[in-house]
């Protein structure tokens, strides 16, 4: 009986979303198969196992599409055999391609023809479309949810007399609020991308970005820009004005409710501009503070500090009923760790920075190690005893030090605005507490059920 929902994904890149998938499918009532739960270890024949499966037992193969997917292939190979297994048997929608970054979705000769599921934006949202997609297919469910992930949770992560207690409790998201923006943000077009980049590096006083032969920025100044011959291979006494030939002007109140339009800028565009523009505006800040930045996959910035540029004493957080006071740079063995954040810009459900805390590994202090690999070893040797206070603690004290000589963090976004963002993430409050790790037995039982499970807080994944 076709039953079975096969996981297909890169290890060890994708483990992280595989297990979260897996884990919720099961939790959902539906009979999961992936290479993290199914293969224990010691098999003989693991691409016997992997085949079986899928010619037998699947009636779901999802294939998670990221960067690296159509470069191993192993993957590949798992995509090629569910395809012919679909064909032989006439299923249906067997094949469901899952995308979890901005590859292209042509990225690989067939892959377009597919309906994708994002998973981009929030994996709760991708999560919710893929079970309407089941209910209307009418995948098999087990009888009832996998109660063994349950045990997982209590018996070995928590336990006895460890895990979720009654208690109340503040908790510090990930989320760093943008409380308000100026009123409009603007599009400046220009005759051709040439001229929008030349004019953008003339008026670089407030944050702006190029999208083609368009300007964005919440400036309202742009006008006439005089360039000199020398920028664009004109005779030596030559000085051309350059105008924009239209300037689009959006309420930054519509871009978050919501407008119709069916020509540039759409809701879409706005809202991916906007997002962009305050992106490039906290860019500009971290730069402006001395902070570095190592270029991650999928070309995502994690900003730190160096040695010399990082105070000596470390960096003091305020808690509304204390303070504390934490290093973001240190030794690890002969070398340097340093604690990173990279970031991205959301609208929904509230307007802010999420910000993603990392480890980072130099040899002297600054320039970071170019080997994945080595990274990622070390990564997981610094980071197992690192638990939940200890990563909140960094986060903030990473904020803390964006502080100007006036105590406050503050973005030019234009002439007349300045936002000034707040010291701490938004807080959420609950009724329930729970006991961290502290021995090492308990720590090295957690290191161990993680696997290559990576550190991840946003709130929606």
């Amino acid at each position: 009986m076709r039953d079975t929902i096969f996981i297909s994904h890169v290890t060890p890149e994708d483990n992280e979303f595989t297990w979260w998938l897996s884990s919720r499918l099961k939790l959902a009532g539906y009979k999961v198969w992936c290479d993290l739960k199914g293969l224990k270890g010691g098999e003989r024949d693991y691409w016997k196992i992997i085949e079986n499966v899928i010619r037998n037992d699947s009636c779901k193969f999802l294939l998670v599409v990221s960067r690296l997917t159509v470069s191993r292939d192993g993957v590949l190979d798992e995509y090629e055999f569910a395809k012919s297994i679909a064909k032989e048997n006439s299923l249906l929608d067997f094949v469901i391609p899952l995308r979890i970054d901005s590859t292209p979705y042509n990225a690989r000769i067939g892959l377009n023809r597919y309906n994708y599921i994002e998973f981009t934006e929030s994996w709760a949202k991708g999560l919710k479309i893929l079970l309407e997609k089941f209910d209307d297919d009418k995948v098999p469910e087990q009888s009832t949810g996998d109660g063994s992930l349950i045990l997982i949770s209590h018996e070995t992560i928590f336990p006895s007399g460890c895990g979720i207690i009654p208690k109340k409790e503040t908790y510090y998201s990930n989320w760093w609020e943008i409380k308000n923006m100026p009123e409009y943000l603007f599009c400046y077009q220009y005759p051709n991308e040439e001229q929008a980049i030349l004019v953008s590096k003339e008026c670089n006083n407030y944050p702006i970005v190029t999208h083609g032969n368009h300007l964005v920025t919440f400036d309202d100044s742009i006008d006439v820009i005089r360039i000199k011959h020398d920028d664009l291979n004109l005779l030596s006494d030559s000085i051309i004005e350059l105008t924009p030939i239209k300037v689009h002007k959006i309420p930054t109140t519509k871009i978050l409710v919501g407008y119709e339009s069916d020509s540039f800028p759409t809701l879409l565009d706005s809202r991916y501009l906007l997002k962009r523009v305050l992106k490039r505006a906290l860019h500009l800040l971290m730069k402006a503070r001395g902070l570095h930045w190592h270029e991650m996959s999928g070309k995502v910035n994690c900003y730190y500090h160096t040695i010399n540029k990082h105070p000596r004493k470390g960096i003091v957080i305020t808690y509304p009923d204390r303070q504390k006071k934490k290093a973001l740079v240190g030794k690890y063995y002969d070398n340097k760790w340093h604690f990173g954040v990279s970031f991205k810009t959301r609208l929904f459900p509230k307007v802010c920075f999420s910000l993603k805390s990392h480890i980072l590994f130099s040899d002297k202090g600054y320039v970071i190690w170019d080997d994945p690999y080595k990274l990622h070893s070390a990564r997981r040797k610094k980071g197992k005893s690192w638990f939940n206070k200890e990563w909140r603690d960094l986060l903030l004290a990473f904020i803390s030090g964006l502080q100007s000589e006036d105590s406050t963090i503050t973005l030019n976004l234009n002439k007349d605005f300045v936002l000034q963002l707040p010291l701490l993430t938004i807080t959420f409050e609950s009724e329930v507490g729970y006991i961290e790790p502290v021995t090492e037995s308990r720590q090295n039982i957690i290191n161990d059920t993680q696997g290559e499970i990576e550190y991840y807080s946003d709130l929606e994944e």
